[in-house]
Order: structure tokens, then C-alpha cells, then sequence
């Protein structure tokens, strides 16, 4: 799961618009966030995956939609409350969050 996550994050970086169009086609929001909840207990996940969510979200109103219905804010709380002390995990969860609310209709 890390490795897959460290590379959504890079192609999320290198070509945001390509990369979000590939994770809607695909309907990889749900897989998203059901690695992080079965995986998220260890923190290199959380973090990566929480820099996924927020790439994932970032000038996409569509992927932040389908977040938002799939869990990503319970899921994204859930990891902050599991690792309180972490602040690169706490910075990326917030942007996470951010991105959605600014995005998402329902927020």
C-alpha cells in the first residue's frame, strides 16, 4: 500500500489533471480510502494517503464529490485522533480536509 500510494502522490505531482482523470475513470476513490482504513494503523500509509486524498481533490470537483461520499472526512479524523503527536500527518490530513471542503458541494 505505500508503494502505491508514494506513486499516486508522485504522478499527482508530476501531472495532476491525467492523474485525477485516471482515479475517476477508474472509480478509485472507494480503494482510496478503504486502504487507509485497513491499513492506516501504520503511519507511512496515513501519511502517503493523505497526500493522495488531497491531490486527489485538489481542482477537482468530481473527486472531491466521491470522496466525500465514500468516508474520506471520517476516515482522514479517524487517522488525526490514531496519531495526535505526527504533524507531518496532522499538516497533510488538514490539506486533505481543506481541499475537499473548498471542492465539495456537501461540504
Amino acid at each position: 500500500v505505500v508503494d502505491v500510494f508514494d506513486k499516486l502522490r508522485e504522478w499527482l505531482r508530476r501531472d495532476a489533471d491525467l492523474t485525477q482523470r485516471l482515479i475517476d475513470r477508474a472509480q478509485l476513490q472507494s480503494v482510496i480510502v478503504m486502504a487507509l482504513r485497513r491499513h492506516g494503523a501504520n503511519l507511512e500509509v496515513a501519511r502517503l494517503g493523505a497526500g493522495v486524498v488531497a491531490g486527489c481533490c485538489q481542482r477537482s470537483d468530481r473527486n472531491a464529490e466521491l470522496m466525500w461520499r465514500v468516508g474520506a472526512v471520517q476516515g482522514l479524523l479517524h487517522l488525526m485522533d490514531a496519531f495526535a503527536g505526527d504533524a507531518t500527518l496532522q499538516d497533510n490530513c488538514c490539506v486533505a480536509l481543506w481541499r475537499l471542503a473548498e471542492r465539495s458541494e456537501s461540504a
